[in-house]
């Protein structure tokens, strides 16, 4: 049975996405689905829940998943330090439906360690540090030592490049929707999000054909010639020469891995130049690395 693969977009195809299906209730399938994680998270504690909102879509959803565990009974309160008359329509549309069954939104945490937080104040829109405001409710979420449900992606983390920007939201888990983006897995994102879970947001057979699983035949028609392998008859000069130079006495390690990657990724000829005095011969791992020393290889 072929493997199920997790689709990864870019923060511009994601939002294309959410464009194509703006009809569909995609806000109130987002909250749902991360109020079930939220609930399994907080298990039957019976403690509070402290959900931090932020002033965008992001914060609809955490006011959508705040209205389903007040549902469900649970001790919930909304941290929400904007003004609810700039919400973007369906984030208002949320927040009123959250007031409208009895909830109610603080500027401020309270007082007290909560069983669980709800980091629904920034999500993949973010590409600057924190206002001061934001960035003071991300360190006291992570102060706490509560476990932390992050929506889409850790406040604070660059959804596409996995770069922290200032201060970040060290979440326990993070519910992703519609497909995960780079940054999650990359640079600090694997340091920040904590369990992933993706929610198709039941948008798996529409968007399914957007991608397409890389193999040989597909990859090497964006290949350079010199990498095609179309021509059999050939030597290891013929798909070119790289010269790498590096490696100060005791240091040679990074070059030489460098090296092997090279290989890896299709050069021809590798020459590696070290700049150590004394260094091995051969590579045992790559026995096709010619290693050299630096002043030879660059004269």
């Amino acid at each position: 049975m072929a493997a199920v693969l997790t689709p990864v977009y870019r923060v511009e195809e994601l939002r294309a996405i959410e464009a194509r299906h703006a009809e569909l209730p995609l806000m109130e399938r987002a909250g749902r689905a991360a109020a079930d994680v939220a609930q399994t998270m907080a298990g039957d504690r019976g403690g509070r829940v402290v959900v931090l909102a932020g002033p965008g879509h992001n914060g609809g959803d955490a006011m959508v998943v705040a209205r389903w565990l007040w549902s469900w009974f649970h001790d919930v309160v909304v941290v929400f330090p904007a003004d609810s008359a700039n919400l973007p329509a369906d984030a208002a549309k949320a927040y009123r439906a959250f007031i409208d069954v009895g909830g109610n939104a603080v500027p401020a945490p309270p007082d007290g360690k909560p069983a669980l937080i709800v980091d629904g104040m920034f999500g993949i829109g973010l590409t600057r540090p924190l206002s001061d405001q934001y960035a003071e409710l991300v360190h006291w979420a992570n102060l706490t030592g509560s476990p932390i449900l992050a929506l889409d992606v850790p406040t604070g983390l660059h959804a596409e490049t996995g770069v922290a920007l200032g201060a970040v939201i060290r979440a326990t888990a993070t519910a992703k929707f519609i497909g995960l983006t780079p940054g999650l897995l990359t640079g600090d994102g694997p340091d920040h999000c904590g369990a992933i879970t993706v929610h198709s947001l039941e948008l798996d057979s529409r968007v399914a054909t957007l991608g397409h699983r890389l193999d040989w035949a597909t990859l090497a028609a964006m290949l350079p010639a010199t990498l095609t392998r179309a021509t059999r008859n050939v030597n290891k000069g013929t798909f070119g020469t790289l010269a790498i130079v590096g490696g100060a006495e005791g240091m040679v390690g990074a070059t030489v891995l460098a090296g092997r990657a090279a290989m890896r990724t299709g050069a021809g000829k590798v020459l590696l130049g070290l700049a150590a005095r004394t260094h091995a011969a051969l590579d045992w791992n790559a026995p096709e690395l010619m290693l050299r020393d630096a002043d030879t290889t660059l004269a």
